[in-house]
């Protein structure tokens, strides 16, 4: 898991291919060993740092493959809401199709409130905001950010907090 969160924040820092690199290299291990439960959420981990360096169709891939293993029975659903949210901005981010993209940001809200995961129910709202900026619905969207936000009692110098707030602000 370190091996696969150092990628990560590589990645994210801008060493895109060592960070790619290093996170398939830890999932390789991991999968070795038999430990299949963390899959989903590595993949979504190699999806965050292809949508942020604008490798969309490697995101998809990556998706795609996380996807697959939500519906096995041996996996952990956990990370669920945030595999749907992060296909969600690949469309967004991608501009290929917002229709997909609204579509992908309600099924990871539906996921999130049935799981009671209230952080990433605050993100998706963030994308939703993101999507509905290039849409009229923009009003509607803050008023769910709203909702979502003022459930929580502490973190507010968190990265999505804060946003939030700014986005709430802005209004």
């Amino acid at each position: 898991m370190t091996l696969i969160l150092h990628g990560w924040a590589s990645a994210y820092q801008g060493e895109f291919e060592k960070g790619i690199a290093e996170i398939q290299e830890g999932l390789e291990k991991a999968l070795a060993t038999g430990a299949l439960l963390f899959e989903p959420y590595s993949l979504g981990l190699l999806a965050d740092a292809c949508i942020k360096n604008k490798h969309y169709d490697q995101a998809f891939e990556f998706l795609k493959q996380a996807q697959l293993r939500l519906d096995e029975e041996d996996c952990g659903r956990f990370y669920a809401a945030e595999i749907y949210r992060l296909l969600g901005e690949a469309y967004l981010r991608s501009n290929q199709n917002l229709d997909q993209a609204e579509h992908c940001l309600y099924n990871a809200l539906e996921v999130a409130r049935e799981q009671k995961a209230k952080s990433f129910e605050l993100r998706i709202c963030l994308s939703m905001c993101d999507l509905y900026e290039l849409r009229p619905d923009a009003g509607e969207c803050r008023s769910q950010l709203g909702q979502i936000y003022r459930t929580f009692s502490e973190g507010f110098d968190t990265f999505d907090l804060v946003r939030a707030k700014a986005r709430l602000r802005d209004t």
